[in-house]
Parts: structure tokens; C-alpha cells; sequence
């Protein structure tokens, strides 16, 4: 398995896209857990050490998905049972040279249909704070901080749980306005293709561990302006109240 592949940032159709059912234990869901595993201790020294069995994600008791970009695995995720009418996310992940593909979106999308299918009616997952592009992900896909920790997470300082339910199976994810005299930021979740550019470029106005996300106060109206420009899918667009001294 691969990195070939130009696919960052691009708008890939859904038909380049192909989501496979897979064993948990399948040589490419395999491949890509252990770049899973070994992300993680780049980014805090460790390995997750959350117990998941092959069993949890089969049958009734949960699913494992394996996303193809041009025959190419690049992702990941599953979901196993967590009580009645609850499900948990487990192992998304997508390689780096295909991230701000929509490959993620495909995936979690698939994992709520079945979800939802199999008569859950809650999606919990956990995260942690040092990735703040996955929190802004779920977040703009409807999931909300909440403070329950399952299992391994339940005494890990820093973990950072989200969960959201489906009201008669649907996401509702309105347009987002944020305003003050000089400007309005207006923010689209179901077009953000998630690739950080505004964390990254603005973190004083832009930032997922923070509610609400986007602090227009928190830079001059230009600046705000510019890097509003530098998003690269236009789920965030600008409107000038007044010019900006």
C-alpha cells in the first residue's frame, strides 16, 4: 500500500472514491492502523493503547471501512457497540497525500449510514488536543464536546470526547455567522474540505478548542480578511462591514 498519488487539497469526484467493508484484521485495514499507531506516537510519544478486537467490528456489533483513492488505500475507520443505541468511532484515519480529498467525509459519512442502519442512534468518538484539524472536522460534521470518557480515555488528561445524535437520521449543519462592526465571517460546514489552512494561518481567530471556533475579535478585519481568501474549498467567505483602519 502506497502513497502515490497527488490528491491533497483537490475536490476528488465521489466516484474516485471507493469505501470497502473489511475485517479489522484485512491486510490493508492492518497497514493503515499501524500508520495510525505510529502518528500517534509521533504526536504524543506513545501508542494508543485502547484495546479494539476484530470481533467488535463485525456483524451486528459494528462494521470496519476501508477507503480506496484510484485503487489506492488511503483510509480508514470503523465503529464498534457501546451500549444500547450507541456506537463509537474507532481508527479514522487518512493518509497524509490524500487528506482535503474528501476521503475522511466519504468514510465518516458510510460509518453513520451503517450506524444508523444497525438501530444506533448516538455516535461517540474520542480525540485528543493536539489535533485540532480533527476536532474541527467532527465538529462541522454536528459532534460536540462532551464530557463522558469511555473505557481507556476515561483517566487520560487531554482526551477530548465528542458525541452527536441523529434526529430522525439527518445532520443539521447550518450556515455559521460570526460578526462584529467591521466584519462577518460566515462559515459552511458541508463544504469545508478540513485542510487547516486557518488554524494554521490565524490561530488567534481561528480555533477548534475554543467556543465558539472563530473569534473575529481576535485580529485586525484585514487580516481576517486575507486569510479567508487562503481557504481553499470557500466553506469560509468574508463580507466588510466598514473599511478596516
Amino acid at each position: 500500500m502506497g502513497d502515490a498519488g497527488p490528491w491533497v487539497g483537490m475536490n476528488t469526484s465521489a466516484d474516485r472514491i471507493r469505501i470497502e467493508s473489511r475485517t479489522f484484521d484485512h491486510p490493508d485495514a492492518q497497514a493503515l492502523i499501524e500508520r495510525i499507531q505510529k502518528y500517534y506516537v509521533d504526536l504524543y510519544a506513545g501508542r494508543d493503547d485502547d484495546s479494539t478486537e476484530a470481533a467488535e467490528f463485525a456483524g451486528r456489533e459494528g462494521t470496519f471501512l476501508v477507503a480506496y483513492l484510484d485503487n489506492t488505500a488511503v483510509g480508514c475507520g470503523g465503529w464498534r457497540r457501546r451500549g444500547p443505541g450507541t456506537v463509537e468511532i474507532k481508527r479514522m484515519y487518512v493518509i497524509e497525500t490524500a487528506r482535503g480529498a474528501g476521503v475522511a467525509r466519504a468514510i465518516l459519512r458510510e460509518l453513520e449510514r451503517t450506524a444508523r442502519e444497525s438501530g444506533a442512534r448516538r455516535v461517540t468518538l474520542n480525540t485528543g488536543f493536539r489535533q485540532p484539524e480533527a476536532i474541527a472536522f467532527y465538529r462541522a460534521a454536528g459532534y460536540r464536546h462532551t464530557d463522558e470518557r469511555l473505557g481507556h480515555y476515561a483517566g487520560i488528561e487531554g482526551a477530548y470526547n465528542l458525541a452527536a445524535a441523529k434526529p430522525g437520521g439527518q445532520w443539521r449543519c447550518p450556515m455559521q455567522e460570526y460578526r462584529n462592526d467591521k466584519l462577518i465571517v460566515r462559515y459552511d460546514p458541508k463544504v469545508c474540505i478540513h485542510a487547516g489552512e486557518c488554524v494554521r494561518g490565524l490561530p488567534s481567530v481561528f480555533n477548534v478548542s475554543k467556543k465558539p471556533w472563530i473569534d473575529v475579535s481576535g485580529a485586525s478585519a484585514d487580516a481576517i480578511a486575507e486569510q479567508v481568501k487562503r481557504c481553499p474549498s470557500g466553506a469560509l467567505t468574508y463580507e466588510l462591514l466598514k473599511k478596516a483602519e
